[in-house]
């Protein structure tokens, strides 16, 4: 009996921490009015984008206690237990979580340089215990080795890489269809042999972004979100949509950059629109997850 109320005990703490947690970052978050680009989170701290600056929010206090300027247009952000990783068109910046310790900034691709063409940009980021991930458009994918920050290879993709996320040992990546074959959809990764496994044919263009917890894999658009169970995915040669988000609580308009999950919510920087499509107003939403259909 004592084990069975050990266990009940733990179970109701995390799941009161996990609450706790998607209601400081709906807090911090919520309502901002200057964010123009991705929203991240993690359990420390909240992170929005406005062009080339990265607002760094403390959840405890939802007081802003940073601000990264970087010198080209962020395109993506993620953290680990440790340091924080901010993707621009340029190049990858590496701080402490605080957004207060610079410790290193790296070139994106072996042997060029920014200014890239619109197409060949970083424009997303997955990270592993030891690598580094970057989603680099027509150019593929770059992997880069943590310890050493060296380039290690890079994956060629037969159109333009959007974004990546990792589950297993498979990067899932989604693509555009800015080449002459005009493929898009998704691309699979074997992270052993850096190998694709398979292409799937989507019939949706212009991805911004892909995400996975846990079963549940999500692509967003710039104005709907649709829905895969993460095995159909992995497992299937045309694995079936089981939603699309088009119509959002706050009104019709476009998700900016890359939205943050967690188990309750999806922080996202929404450009509303009048009913006339007229009139666009910037700002950060938690959508209820549930509510949304995902």
């Amino acid at each position: 009996m004592k084990r069975i109320l050990m266990i009940l005990s733990i179970f109701l703490t995390q799941a009161v921490f996990a609450q706790d947690l998607s209601d400081l970052r709906k807090q911090a978050l919520e309502g901002k009015t200057d964010c123009n680009g991705s929203v991240y989170a993690n359990d420390s701290f909240a992170y929005y984008v406005n062009s080339k600056i990265l607002k760094v929010l403390e959840l405890k206090t939802g007081k802003e206690t940073a601000q990264i300027d970087t010198s080209r247009p962020i395109t993506a952000v993620k953290s680990d237990s440790e340091k924080l990783f901010v993707l621009t068109e340029a190049n990858l910046e590496i701080w402490d979580l605080a957004g207060q310790k610079h410790f290193s900034t790296l070139p994106t691709y072996p042997n060029l340089s920014a200014p890239y063409n619109f197409y060949e940009q970083p424009r997303g980021l997955a990270i592993s215990s030891d690598k580094i991930y970057i989603a680099h458009g027509l150019l593929g994918v770059v992997i880069v080795d943590r310890q050493s920050e060296q380039f290690e290879t890079v994956i060629s993709t037969k159109s333009t890489v959007r974004d990546i996320a990792i589950t297993k040992n498979t990067a899932v990546m989604v693509l555009d269809n800015n080449t002459p074959d005009g493929f898009h959809g998704f691309a699979l990764v074997d992270l052993q042999s850096n190998q694709i496994q398979k292409y799937i044919g989507v019939e949706n263009v212009f991805p911004e972004s892909v995400t996975i917890t846990g079963d549940t894999l999500l692509v967003g658009y710039f104005s709907t979100i649709w829905k895969y169970r993460t095995q159909d995915v992995l497992t299937q040669s045309n694995p079936a949509v089981l939603g699309r988000v088009f119509n959002f609580p706050a009104g019709p308009g476009s998700i900016i950059g890359k939205a943050h999950y967690d188990s309750k919510f999806m922080y996202a920087c929404f450009e509303s629109v009048d009913i006339q499509g007229q009139n666009p107003n910037k700002h950060i939403v938690a959508f209820d997850r549930v509510s949304l259909g995902l």
